[in-house]
């Protein structure tokens, strides 16, 4: 795969790859994310952001009168599009939806990457 410089300015470059580029989404339930990231370290993945969070569920959970959000965290993952379906894909089959993780999975299409240049 060759990458064409599209700009570049003091320590960043943009890029624009011949092979498609997606953001990788996966949500699960806080405690699984450890293990997601195994999966994705598996399928050549080296890096991923995680960002803790909680759910808005509009069917909450109370406890004492006050509404209980479950904790979740969400794995950012840049990606080829075709590495990236097998690795949702197998994400999905051990920590889906109808898992106790509650995990989803989707892709979003990227046109360009900035990196640091190194």
């Amino acid at each position: 795969m060759e990458n064409k410089v599209i700009t570049k300015n003091s320590n960043k470059k943009t890029v624009k790859s011949e092979k498609k580029q997606v953001l990788l989404v996966i949500i699960v339930h806080k405690g699984f994310e450890n293990e997601v990231i195994k999966i994705a370290n598996e399928n050549g993945h080296t890096g991923a952001t995680i960002i803790n969070s909680r759910s808005a569920n509009a069917n909450g959970t109370s406890f004492m009168g006050m509404e209980v959000s479950e904790e979740q965290e969400l794995l950012l993952i840049v990606s080829p599009e075709d590495n990236a379906l097998i690795t949702c894909n197998q994400i999905a089959q051990k920590f889906g939806i109808n898992t106790d993780a509650k995990g989803v999975c989707f892709t979003i299409p990227l046109e360009t990457v900035s990196q640091k240049q190194t």
